[in-house]
């Protein structure tokens, strides 16, 4: 059989009514344009080069899976996908056609158009070559940290075979001037480190370049202007700097060596944007938001910066918070990337034309940057929950030390280096409530203490909120009629609760279960677990539960009902819903990842009667009668659906610089919202020795 792809001359491909563009893997119609996911791309691919034969399944197997285990099933769907995907209101007629017993052939005749002058196309960079010849964010930043299109393969962590380890590390703190530091990026050879820098009761951040062997700085700042670094190139001195004004963001390229007079623009971009590399003079890869109309969804993109071309080389599913590139192999031509799931994430890597992707590493934490041990052959990150490096062999495919930091800082952030060394930025951020009052547009502290403290919740009687305490574990705070206040109740590693007045019962979430309590006696009630990843949980009435799943099968979230007196869960027909809540005389309203709100009524009619506007940070929601509340971090804004009114309503924009919206609630029987917010705070840029 031959390739399964096609050379980067080939400017197009036409069959039948579909147009294929290879280099943004879509196809078109003439009315309809769909994206194809990376493996039902290399399907299609493979069946038109093979146009003229029968593809057998050992074929796809081979070729297309790469040799790796793959049941029928798995050849089933992605079938039953290529299908569905060319069958249009203009296509109608067969494309694929199945030889049974035999397997598959392309039924159409395909039509191959070359570029005329393909080096003006696609230009190429001698060195390195990012197209290997083959025919075929600081705020963003802090509120993440809170929070598979291919063939997966998933190889487990044994803890039986992992190195732990205790490292006493002694700390040097390099920062002179009061302020926060974040947003720290490192330079391929180790020796220059970039930060951002926000001074002390300014709202201005600068970026600072600072020579770790000489201990000289150099300054980029510009008058009302927030910048921040963003990736090294790997050749060159040459930084890339994200530079925001008034929500317009822009990423720069500077030659430190002179960088007055370097400075050049490269692209516009999302302020949520993270770490990005130079990967020749021309090319850069980093991750993009707005994958698939969904506002809050990143891919990991190759963009080449003289044309503007881009190429996608990750496809996450809708249902996750999607793909941040992490670190570039170039001797080995290798993506590292994070795939941010709901409670966990996934350590990936690619090649560079995004055909194969493995799923090395599953952890609860975030990755938030990564470093190559060349000599080893390993990459290494900072646990930043559990203050722990971790070290995965790219020989054996598993973890194979932890060392478990014995230090006087927490850390937020930290690249372990080779000469024994880590630098760090410890923790800029805390965690409070606060309400916000509709009728006189005013913040007011309800919680707030030097421990971090999550969601209050107003049920008549009965108050609580949950508080972090300085080693991790979690309290909930409640108080009411009855309840026995000195006796702390340690609620485990809980994602999310309610309670119930009536029944006097308190519901909390874990990642495998639900668990119902009697509010006076902490007596367990009811236990339930779940088979998929939950997201969120609340009381719909006494007996009745609503929550939120994620289901990787359908690849989309599912919301669910569940009867406590039946032990009984009905699974709510809500279509890409990512939040929900019950409405009246049994109807749901819902919003969906592209960001539409739904009413979903009893008779299973469905009402698009707002659509939310472009998030700032993270969105969350409230609902209160016929009024939605949305948050996108700095902003409140109210919809009255109800009445007709389509359009948001911006009730507030008043937060402090450094302060931001992590979720909305209902304050029952009053006028008020319930905010949990995150403030950022002066820290340290601290440079230690590990005794390893």
């Amino acid at each position: 059989m031959n390739e399964v792809s096609f050379s980067r001359k080939v400017r197009e491909v036409r069959f039948g009514e579909w147009v294929l563009d290879p280099k943004s893997q879509r196809i078109f119609d003439g009315e309809v344009s769909r994206e194809l996911e990376p493996l039902i791309f290399k399907l299609l691919c493979y069946f038109i080069v093979n146009h003229e034969s029968v593809v057998t399944r050992q074929d796809l197997v081979e070729s297309v899976w790469c040799q790796r285990y793959v049941d029928d099933n798995a050849i089933n769907r992605a079938m039953s996908e290529l299908r569905k995907i060319l069958r249009s209101n203009k296509q109608q007629g067969i494309v694929v056609k199945t030889h049974y017993s035999k397997g598959y052939s392309f039924f159409l005749e395909p039509e191959i158009v070359y570029f005329e002058n393909t080096s003006e196309s696609y230009p190429h960079d001698s060195t390195p070559k990012i197209f290997p010849p083959r025919t075929a964010f600081i705020f963003y930043f802090v509120l993440a940290m809170l929070i598979t299109s291919l063939i997966f393969v998933f190889i487990s962590f044994k803890t039986r075979d992992v190195d732990v380890r205790e490292v006493s590390v002694d700390e040097k703190t390099i920062s002179w001037l009061e302020g926060s530091y974040n947003s720290i990026i490192i330079h391929p050879s180790e020796r220059f480190i970039a930060f951002e820098f926000t001074p002390e009761g300014e709202g201005f951040s600068s970026v600072i370049v600072r020579d770790l062997v000489t201990n000289q700085e150099n300054k980029l700042s510009h008058q009302g202007i927030n910048l921040s670094p963003s990736g090294w190139s790997l050749k060159s001195s040459e930084l890339f700097v994200k530079k925001i004004r008034n929500s317009q963001c822009e990423i720069w390229k500077v030659d430190l060596e002179d960088k007055e007079k370097s400075q050049k623009f490269i692209m516009n971009c999302d302020e949520r944007q993270r770490v990005m590399a130079g990967i020749s003079d021309e090319t850069i890869i980093y991750s993009k938001f707005g994958y698939r109309n969904n506002n809050n969804l990143s891919t990991v993109v190759i963009r080449n910066i003289k044309s503007g071309d881009e190429y996608q080389i990750t496809s996450p599913s809708l249902s996750s918070f999607g793909d941040n590139f992490l670190y570039f192999d170039e001797l080995g031509k290798k993506v590292y990337f994070e795939r941010v799931q709901f409670g966990f994430t996934e350590l990936m890597v690619t090649d560079i034309e995004g055909t194969e992707v493995t799923s090395l590493y599953k952890t609860e934490g975030r990755i938030w940057r990564v470093s190559y041990d060349k000599e080893n052959d390993s990459i290494s990150w900072f646990d930043n929950i559990n203050q722990a490096i971790v070290y995965f062999s790219l020989n054996k495919f598993s973890v194979s030390k932890v060392e478990k930091l014995d230090k006087k800082s927490a850390y937020s952030l930290a690249y372990n280096l080779s000469n024994n060394k880590i630098i760090a930025v410890s923790v800029p951020y805390s965690f409070d409530i606060y309400d916000f009052d509709l009728q006189e547009r005013k913040f007011s502290p309800l919680y707030v203490s030097s421990e971090d403290e999550f969601k209050a919740i107003y049920k008549g009687e009965f108050n609580a909120y949950l508080k972090k305490h300085s080693n991790g574990s979690k309290e909930l705070i409640l108080t009411g009629s009855g309840i026995d206040g000195e006796e702390p109740w340690m609620v485990g590693n809980i994602l999310d609760f309610d309670l119930a007045e009536k029944s006097k019962t308190a519901l909390f979430l874990y990642k495998d279960s639900f668990k119902v309590y009697d509010l006076i006696t902490r007596e367990l009630r009811a236990e339930v677990t779940l088979k998929n990843y939950p997201i969120s949980i609340g009381f719909k009435s006494e007996n009745v539960v609503f929550g939120l799943i994620k289901n990787d099968k359908l690849r989309q979230n599912q919301a669910f009902l569940y009867d406590l007196n039946a032990m009984k869960m009905i699974l709510l027909p809500l279509d890409k819903v990512s939040w929900f809540a019950p409405y009246k005389n049994g109807s749901y309203i819902y919003v969906d990842v592209e960001g539409s709100v739904w009413v979903k009524e009893s008779d299973g009619s469905t009402k698009n009667v707002a659509n939310i506007t472009k998030s700032y940070f993270i969105d969350s929601f409230a609902l209160k009668e016929g009024e939605l509340f949305h948050s996108d971090g700095k902003n409140i804004f109210k919809y009255r659906f109800e009445l007709g009114d389509f359009k948001p309503e911006l009730i507030t924009s008043e937060l402090p610089n450094n302060m931001f919206i992590n979720d909305i609630y209902i304050l029952q029987g009053s006028s008020k919202l319930v905010l949990d917010t995150v403030s950022v705070s002066s820290n340290s840029l601290i440079y230690a020795d590990t005794n390893r």
